[in-house]
């Protein structure tokens, strides 16, 4: 996994196509509501992405995980989605408001997985509920209660699709994408037939113009299926703080899709609290690191003097087991000359190989001796600076690691990876 800071070229290309795609999206799922019910367009979306199970692997979860995935995060974000878009939920706000996702998953992630927010999370869910909260007295007439409080739904139950994938750690987010769409579509059509009437399902069928069979292929070709497969590609080779951020991008371009394709009134309190939203989210997916902190630093400080000293005692300690070996060496080598019967001179020329070829049985064990407890002491000598420092050095950066947010919960970084979890419509 990359650990850069920014992303490379290409994949910065991608994260803006996928923002770009889901951003769109809104508008063309309002274009596509015009011809098909709500629920049926649900399901026809499904059932067209499900095929693709017959060229995908399935991911590597229980059933059980890809049941309740498919039931929140296919059936019931988009069953409470489209619903509210029908009911008159503009498509720039719907962008707006399905991002709250991000706030409803870290407080459902605090429940169900004692992950608690850290505090500029919590402030970040203060800010954005403060912000859906001026969106909401500023929806103007056009807009219904009932609409938005769908949309929310949507939102809602997309939240806790994250949490059941992040409890389930699927190998493959795209792969969990495209087998979690054979869920929904038989909910989704059970539901039409109860609530839109098969009738009705019939008619679309049969009257649905062009331009709605293209907001349904756009749903599922490049909306789920390029869209998703990009975003979790990302997701697999940066850190979920790098991509996430860019997802911000997605109501501020549904906002102007909504205004230029289909002439939807923006006012300035929509405006407002549009930027308030955005600016929640933003403190709670993205991290920030501090450069310099003194505490820290005269910890590293700490622990760089005890590494020195630690150091300083081990290499004393090997020159006086090597001074020691030394004059041992030296004693036997002079016992040994004293008794041998060979020429001395040559072995005090080369003490180690003529001694032993002048055959005294001394020369070849002072030879050992000698030879070996030099280089011996020196390697250990060597060896054990290093090492030592080695322990020395890596425990002040492991220590400032470790405390390089001080307090902060476990949960902390994983509220910005499930909000990366699905950050597509």
């Amino acid at each position: 996994m990359t650990r850069g800071t920014a992303l490379p070229v290409r994949h910065l290309l991608l994260a803006w196509l996928a923002v770009l795609v889901w951003g769109v999206n809104f508008t063309v799922i309002d274009a596509g509501l015009a011809d098909f019910p709500p629920l049926l367009f649900a399901a026809l979306r499904f059932a067209a992405v499900a095929v693709c199970c017959l060229f995908v692997p399935r991911p590597q979860i229980a059933w059980r995980w890809l049941l309740l995935v498919g039931l929140f995060t296919g059936t019931g974000q988009y069953a409470l989605l489209y619903l509210g878009m029908a009911a008159g939920m503009p498509a720039g706000l719907s962008s707006l408001v399905m991002q709250a996702q991000v706030v409803f998953t870290l407080v459902f992630a605090a429940l169900a997985l004692r992950e608690r927010p850290s505090p500029r999370q919590a402030f970040g869910i203060a800010v954005s509920a403060v912000g859906l909260g001026i969106v909401g007295l500023a929806r103007g007439g056009s807009v219904s209660v009932l609409s938005l409080l769908l949309v929310l739904g949507g939102a809602a139950s997309w939240a806790i699709g994250n949490v059941c994938t992040r409890i389930a750690k699927p190998d493959n987010g795209f792969r969990l994408v495209i087998w979690s769409s054979v869920v929904p579509p038989l909910p989704l059509l059970a539901l039409s037939l109860l609530h839109e009437g098969a009738h009705r399902d019939i008619t679309a069928f049969g009257h649905a113009g062009l331009g709605a069979w293209l907001s349904l292929a756009y749903s599922v070709g490049l909306s789920t299926i390029l869209a998703m497969g990009s975003w979790s590609l990302l997701l697999s080779r940066h850190p979920a703080d790098r991509v996430v951020p860019y997802a911000l991008a997605i109501p501020v371009i549904g906002f102007l899709t909504g205004r230029i394709a289909r002439d939807e009134s923006v006012t300035a309190p929509m405006l407002l609290g549009a930027a308030v939203v955005i600016l929640g989210l933003a403190l709670v997916v993205s991290r920030f690191r501090w450069r310099f902190r003194p505490g820290r630093a005269e910890s590293a400080e700490r622990t760089d003097k005890a590494g020195s000293a630690t150091n300083e005692a081990a290499r004393r300690a090997e020159w006086a087991e090597a001074g020691s070996a030394t004059a041992t060496a030296t004693a036997t080598a002079e016992g040994a000359e004293a008794g041998a019967s060979g020429p001395v001179s040559a072995a005090r020329t080369a003490a180690g190989p003529v001694v032993a070829a002048a055959g005294t049985a001394a020369g070849p064990v002072v030879a050992a001796a000698g030879t070996a407890a030099g280089p011996v002491v020196a390697a250990a000598g060597t060896a054990a600076g290093p090492v030592v420092a080695a322990a020395g050095s890596a425990a002040g950066p492991r220590l400032g690691q470790a405390g390089s947010d001080p307090g902060a919960p476990e949960g902390a970084l994983r509220g910005g990876e499930l909000a990366g979890e699905g950050a597509g419509v």
